[in-house]
């Protein structure tokens, strides 16, 4: 795995996705997260893996979360050209115990297109009814639970990634409003 092939974002604290790349408009992925499960009482954080390519990342590949208010979220995958897909596994956590981090929720999804120059988004439902209880999480099966692989991406809107307090809503093009 490459680090130089894609950047992750949060879009709440990325103002210059713009700036990343040499073209006129980025080559990105807006993930727009929305869940029924409740912040603080059922979840307290995200965190978003990301590999370069078809497949998923190595399950020992976690990064740092962040805290969330409210859903829905946005996160900005943006491609560095080297790579024409990309694939990630989002969690939602509880971490209301700051030494053990509970794993509410987890979705994996593979081989998401790159479209060149142009800001796509992927809205990513993270239902309560896929999350675990205590250890026991969804058996594979369900088709709103299971993993999704090469999944339909649509126009960038910024009126469904939402922005927070601490940055601005992102135009189409990838330029801060």
């Amino acid at each position: 795995m490459t680090r130089a092939s894609i950047i992750v974002a949060v879009v709440a604290a990325a103002p210059s996705l713009a700036a990343v790349g040499c073209h006129d408009q980025p080559t990105q992925v807006v993930l727009v997260v929305d869940s029924d499960l409740l912040v603080p009482a059922d979840v307290t954080s995200f965190s978003v893996t990301v590999a370069p390519g078809p497949f998923e990342p190595p399950p020992d590949a976690f990064l740092t979360s962040a805290p969330i208010g409210a859903f829905p979220i946005s996160v900005g995958i943006v491609s560095q050209g080297q790579t024409p897909s990309f694939s990630f596994v989002a969690r939602l956590l509880d971490e209301h115990d700051p030494t053990k981090a509970l794993i509410v929720l987890s979705k994996t999804v593979t081989d998401v297109r790159f479209v060149p120059e142009q800001t796509l988004m992927l809205l990513l439902d993270l239902p309560r009814s896929c999350a675990c209880q205590g250890t026991s999480c969804p058996l594979p099966g369900d088709p709103v639970c299971d993993k999704i692989t090469r999944p339909a991406l649509v126009p960038f809107d910024p009126a469904l990634a939402p922005a927070t307090e601490t940055a601005p809503r992102f135009a189409a093009e990838g330029s801060p409003q």
